[in-house]
């Protein structure tokens, strides 16, 4: 059970704005609860009723995220527990605005990306930021902008590293990009992009976006989405809808599954994807794992295998938005089986799977953000089944963007509120 630190009301702050600020409300006895539930549905009511118009869309969106703040760099250190053992949690930045990624230079130094198409260099020992400049223009609606951002495997002597973000080439197109540059003290320089997401849309939700880095194999990883056109998802003739894998300068890897198919797009790795948030390579065997959007319900964890077939748009455990139900199975092809499905859905964004000595009761765990669940997805292997272990954080209301680890091995997560928590072993 999650026991917040709740900090007194300020000299002279309204005790309503001090509830607030604090994200009480649907869990927590205050005595302006009341108001602020309603002011939390209100706002998540304007987040849908302004769906058409991106600009009122996302302000009624941040309004919302706001009402949702419940831990602070005020605060100070609250704790839970889990599996009879304490943990605390920590707020180490704040302010972001729509963030998505997080990349760590050092233990105390992180890059990150907000949707608006700003990439950050943080301090994390001062909770200072430093803009970086030379970040290409993204075309930031719906759930697109600066998206990914992963470092390359010789950073530290190189200095190169990866983003993705949704670019718009024409008016009303769509299509993510991978671009490779290098940081030159706080600018990018010597901008390359080097993957275009083809056909070019104008969908601009079921992205994908979530970048990987191989560093055994200096291999990137990029996961694009259905972008909400199911058409040739099955043809291998499409990005969309497919995991691609690229050599670290942008060439095609003469051993990917489909090099060579001239009826195929030889950047896929694997295909039948809906929409994967979140990628993570187990360390011991190499395995990666990929947590992936459902329809109605029917989100997935996949080991993404190459070549293979994830099944969609023919085939999910979730159904439809009006209850219509997915085929299991098909006899068109053989789809591949997700490791674990979740009904109901819980919305994976960013995953890890954990592997250290920080936290060993979580070695060989995944930890998966859940945005819609607002929590952090603990799940561990019972009899080498995947089975769901904990839910972290759950009395907290903020939305669970990615769950990073340090060079030291602690953990960091990103939250979509715009707060950067730290989750320590209590001693």
């Amino acid at each position: 059970t999650f026991r917040p630190r709740l900090a007194a009301p300020k000299a002279g702050y309204p005790l309503a704005m001090s509830c607030m600020r604090q994200g009480l409300g649907f869990r927590y006895p205050c005595k302006q609860g009341v108001l602020m539930n309603i002011l939390k549905v209100v706002s998540l009511g304007l987040v849908m009723l302004l769906s058409g118009c991106d600009w009122l869309e996302f302000n009624a969106l941040k309004l919302y995220l706001h009402f949702n703040q419940n831990l602070t760099m005020e605060d100070g250190v609250s704790y839970f527990e889990s599996g009879n053992k304490i943990y605390s949690v920590s707020a180490a930045y704040e302010g972001l605005e729509f963030p998505w990624d997080v990349a760590f230079i050092d233990e105390e130094t992180i890059l990150v990306t907000e949707k608006p198409g700003r990439l950050s260099k943080i301090d994390l020992a001062s909770a200072t930021s430093t803009l970086i400049s030379g970040v290409p223009e993204v075309s930031f609606k719906g759930q697109g902008g600066l998206l990914g951002v992963e470092l390359h495997p010789e950073f530290s002597s190189n200095r190169i590293l990866y983003l993705s973000y949704t670019a718009q080439p024409k008016a009303g197109e769509n299509q993510i990009q991978l671009l490779r540059a290098k940081l030159v003290g706080n600018s990018l320089e010597n901008p390359e992009v080097l993957f275009r997401a083809l056909p070019i849309v104008d969908g601009m939700s079921n992205l994908g976006g979530a970048l990987l880095v191989d560093s055994k194999n200096h291999h990137v990883y990029l996961s694009v989405g259905e972008h909400q056109s199911r058409e040739n998802l099955q043809s291998k003739n499409s990005h969309l809808g497919t995991i691609v894998r690229l050599n670290d300068d942008g060439s095609i890897p003469g051993n990917n599954p489909f090099f060579g198919d001239s009826f195929a797009k030889q950047q896929i790795y694997s295909y039948g994807h809906r929409n994967p948030q979140g990628m993570s390579i187990d360390p011991n065997t190499g395995a990666i794992w990929a947590s992936e959007h459902g329809p109605k319900d029917g989100d997935e964890l996949n080991i993404i295998r190459p070549g293979r077939n994830y099944g969609w748009p023919v085939v999910s455990y979730g159904s439809e938005y009006d209850d219509t139900p997915f085929s299991r199975t098909t006899d068109e092809f053989e789809a591949e089986e997700p490791m674990y499905f979740y009904t109901p859905a819980i919305a994976p964004a960013g995953l890890l799977f954990y592997s250290g000595n920080e936290y060993p009761e979580w070695n060989n765990h995944l930890l998966i953000g859940s945005l819609i669940g607002t929590h952090i997805n603990l799940m561990g292997f019972v009899n080498g089944k995947l089975v769901e272990k904990d839910r972290l954080l759950d009395d907290l209301t903020m939305r669970v963007r990615s769950v990073n680890l340090s060079p030291a091995g602690k953990l960091l997560i990103l939250t979509e509120n715009g707060i950067l928590l730290r989750i320590e072993t209590r001693t």
